[in-house]
């Protein structure tokens, strides 16, 4: 349920789309970008470039197995495991960064068993915006 705020719009609670075949506890976003520092004639930096942009997504919660855990893990989608293209509905395109659109693909993905919770999941996604073909 969404939450009611008082005295400040604009303001966002919660995961704000559900995911297929999961339900999203958490999910974080990091812009990252790699350096390059150029060193002048006695060592020190005097500029530095930034390239290669990318955002990392880490997500967690619930596994749904909607035909039971056998089946359901036997038809886990190829994007499900490393290098798997996958498709979020929380992707957070920002040109800002430089990372808005591309494709985003599987780093990693993992399951946890308990006696005593349900299947939970945790995984990490990478967004590169210049690979637009899988």
């Amino acid at each position: 349920m969404a939450a009611i705020t008082i005295g400040q719009t604009g303001l966002l609670f919660g995961v704000p789309n559900a995911e297929t075949g999961v339900v999203i506890t958490s999910i974080e976003r990091a812009s990252q970008r790699q350096r390059k520092e150029v060193l002048g004639n006695v060592g020190d930096i005097i500029a530095v470039g930034y390239y290669a942009p990318k955002a990392v997504y880490t997500m967690s919660g619930a596994a749904i197995f909607s035909t039971g855990y056998a089946s359901g893990l036997s038809g886990l989608a190829a994007s499900a495991y490393p290098g798997g293209v996958v498709t979020l509905a929380n992707i957070f395109n920002d040109a800002g960064s430089g990372v808005s659109g591309g494709h985003v693909y599987n780093e990693e993905f993992t399951l946890r068993l308990t006696n005593e919770d349900f299947i939970k999941f945790s995984g990490s996604f990478v967004q590169y915006p210049s690979i637009t073909t899988p």
